[in-house]
This record gives C-alpha cells, structure tokens and sequence, in this order.
C-alpha cells in the first residue's frame, strides 16, 4: 500500500483530486474525539479550523455544528 501511496505522489495524481472543502462529518468526528477526551473550548478552536484549507469557509456553520454535536439536533 506504500508503494501505491508513493507512486501516485510521483505521479501527481493527489493533486488532481484537489482540495475537498467543507468536510463537516470530518469535522464533527473529530470534535467528538475532543469531547470524550478532554475536551474543548469553542473559541479558542475555531480560529485554528479556519486556518484549514478544507474549512475556511465553514464559518456560518460552525453554530450549528455546535448545536449538532451538544443537542443531537
């Protein structure tokens, strides 16, 4: 599988894809990892999701996403 992995960068095939934006079940996934650990801090988390290319543009939804993951809603 690394050889696959290697030989698709030489190729640049990954970069044909391109970048995948607004991956909210990424992203809810992974503050549900923060939650059942130690948890998080809204505000001091978002400025470093918007720094990702993937969810630079999630800003309006991050409210909702909160609620999602807190209400089930």
């Amino acid at each position: 599988m690394e050889a696959a992995a290697l030989t698709s960068c030489d190729e640049e095939d990954l970069s044909k894809a391109g970048a995948m934006l607004l991956c909210f079940d990424v992203l809810i996934q992974y503050l549900s990892t923060l939650a059942i650990s130690d948890g998080f801090y809204p505000m001091f988390l978002f400025p470093e999701l918007l720094s990702l290319i993937a969810l630079r543009n999630g800003g309006e939804e991050w409210r909702e996403i909160l609620h999602f993951i807190t209400e089930g809603e």
